[in-house]
């Protein structure tokens, strides 16, 4: 079990950004975010790949003590300044990838498990900060959190030295940057197999959508109450989609497809309900369906190409579809500094678009089309 406790203390770190971006401008906010997303598109499945062939125990370990640093450097942001921040965010950036290396390992210490139920389990841990967070954002905060974090994120660094236990290391005939090398051939093989791009362009196309799907919350971001409302709401919603993808023991495919109508319903009651004027709570109600459909979505589709590596490719596979969102993200980041010129009906038809071209994707057999061998 120690794997979830990972993912959770990776995403209670990184929902804690959160809780400094109030205090920027907008413009700041964004910078500091893509910076980030931008980074993670790298290093993410860099780390990945090192921990598949170098050791997940002392991947995990240096992932966290670098956490532990970004926190520490974060609370040094309110005494001395932007740079501490920066310096936070590049730390974290670069080194701070333990999601993806804790979601590999989860399959190591677990390989004959029910692979779905693993990893929509995952997924369930991980959304469980964001509402955390949004009750810290309610209540209030010091910068004296960070200092918890810290804390938590040591904790961590020790439990990897002493309870995780992985022999793999590296080979010493070999060296690093040809076991890197190595690796980065082995991912372009990976994606040249045919419907792998494909698909992977149709994750990104779901997480654009799902992103751009808060276009119309700009009052929301104004009112705190109703912004911690929205993401609890969420939060239950990706958790009754996991259990939903589980119960009904759909194939992948059917989940990756049911998952998106059902956020596109979700949405298109967000759109309707937004350009009616409708109270935010009832808005809500929209954002609840949208998030069910993302918890049906997004684990089928990690289990679909999951058990087409071997379990010693994992780290490098969550790392590529975790670049994939941070992508998807950076691009709604970059679109939404130019969303206040376009009308709001302009960007709800592109919005629902972009939900349809993916969906219909994976409908025309792109999943299908990815060999069923395992690799």
């Amino acid at each position: 079990m120690l794997p979830y406790l990972f993912i959770f203390v990776y995403e209670l770190v990184k929902a804690g950004i959160v809780l400094i971006l109030p205090g920027l401008t907008r413009g700041e906010a964004a910078f500091y975010f893509f910076l980030l997303n931008f980074l993670q598109i790298f290093s993410a499945p860099i780390q990945g790949a090192i921990s598949d062939h170098y050791c997940r125990k002392k991947s995990m370990v240096v992932s966290f003590v670098a956490i532990a640093l970004s926190q520490c450097l974060f609370f040094g942001f309110k005494f001395y300044g932007s740079g501490m921040l920066l310096a936070g965010i590049l730390v974290l950036g670069v080194l701070g990838n333990a999601e993806v290396i804790a979601r590999a390992l989860l399959l190591d210490k677990y390989p004959k498990y029910n692979r779905r139920g693993i990893i929509s389990a995952s997924f369930v841990v991980q959304m469980i900060p964001w509402a955390i967070t949004a009750f810290l954002m309610r209540a209030g905060f010091s910068i004296e959190i960070f200092l918890w974090y810290f804390i938590i994120s040591l904790l961590c660094v020790i439990l990897g030295i002493f309870c995780v236990h992985d022999r793999r290391d590296l080979d010493r005939h070999k060296k690093f940057h040809r076991v890197l090398r190595h690796d980065w051939k082995a991912t372009i093989s990976f994606l040249k197999v045919k419907g792998v791009l494909i698909a992977l362009i149709a994750y990104f196309l779901y997480e654009s959508s799902f992103s751009l799907s808060f276009y119309y919350q700009d009052e929301v971001i104004k009112n705190r109450l109703a912004e911690t409302m929205i993401m609890i709401l969420m939060v239950v919603g990706f958790i009754a989609g996991t259990i939903l993808l589980i119960s009904l023991k759909l194939s992948d495919k059917k989940g990756v497809l049911s998952g998106l109508l059902i956020g596109i319903v979700g949405y298109v009651v967000i759109w309707v309900l937004s350009l009616q004027g409708a109270a935010l709570e009832l808005q809500g109600v929209g954002y609840f369906i949208l998030a069910l459909g993302l918890g049906v979505t997004v684990p089928a589709i990690f289990t679909y190409f999951s058990l087409r590596q071997e379990l010693h490719q994992q780290g490098k596979l969550f790392g590529i579809l975790d670049s994939v969102h941070t992508i998807g993200e950076m691009a709604v980041t970059a679109i939404l500094l130019y969303a206040a010129f376009v009308p709001a009906q302009v960007m709800g038809i592109f919005t629902i678009a972009l939900y349809l071209v993916a969906f219909f994707l994976y409908k025309k057999g792109i999943l299908n089309a990815i060999s069923s061998k395992r690799n």
